[in-house]
């Protein structure tokens, strides 16, 4: 069924604006790999769960620009919000998903910070 990994990741991503971590992680394989590059390598729930409670104290924002589904892979490319010593910080970012069974399996993430502030 076309279209099937971009709704799952799209719910998955709403559940992490709403703060919903577990809701998130529910779309998760166990055994998820989360790898930023550049960055760490996030290895099963645990590990994911654990970062999501220190790095996404405050909900990011998305803007989701594209999306795009080939098999078993999502890609979407945006910007992220986060927030760093009170101030939102504005990222670019392109995610590379493996969906397997359903579930979320491996991530790599591409994320730059932005010269530009977040839009307000």
């Amino acid at each position: 069924m076309a279209g099937l990994n971009k709704e799952i990741l799209r719910q998955a991503n709403a559940a992490i604006s709403a703060g919903d971590h577990e809701g998130f992680l529910s779309f998760c394989a166990d055994d998820i790999v989360w790898s930023t590059v550049g960055g760490e390598t996030l290895r099963g729930k645990e590990a994911v769960r654990a970062w999501m409670a220190r790095e996404y104290t405050k909900p990011p924002e998305f803007d989701v620009q594209e999306m795009i589904e080939d098999g078993d892979f999502v890609v979407a490319i945006g910007t992220i919000a986060t927030e760093e010593n009170g101030a939102k910080i504005a990222n670019s970012y392109c995610d590379v998903w493996s969906v397997k069974n359903g579930r979320l399996a491996q991530l790599r993430a591409f994320v730059i910070k932005d010269s530009e502030p977040w839009r307000t």
